[in-house]
């Protein structure tokens, strides 16, 4: 299992939220919420934006990144630029 699945139960747990709760929050099937937390499929950048917003964690906090303000921005970097974009326009 990889950080952010990881981190998805840890953060719903912290805030008292079952994965219905989740699910409905993020307008996902509680089947999703639960496959997210076994590690069997991630959200997408949307939804983990969202996710995000949710637990008030950050994008780092959220993926597992140790902190260094460099991470995301160096993954960003290297991403394409139809991925970029992508990003951008949900942060707007």
């Amino acid at each position: 299992m990889n950080k952010i699945n990881e981190n998805i139960k840890k953060y719903r747990e912290i805030n008292n939220m079952s994965q219905s709760d989740l699910a409905k929050m993020v307008n996902k099937a509680v089947t999703t919420v639960s496959a997210w937390e076994r590690g069997v499929s991630e959200p997408n950048i949307a939804t983990t934006c969202l996710l995000c917003d949710i637990f008030d964690v950050s994008l780092n906090e959220m993926c597992g990144y140790s902190g260094r303000a460099g991470d995301i921005q160096e993954l960003f970097i290297k991403a394409p630029v139809y991925v970029q974009m992508a990003i951008l326009k949900l942060l707007q």
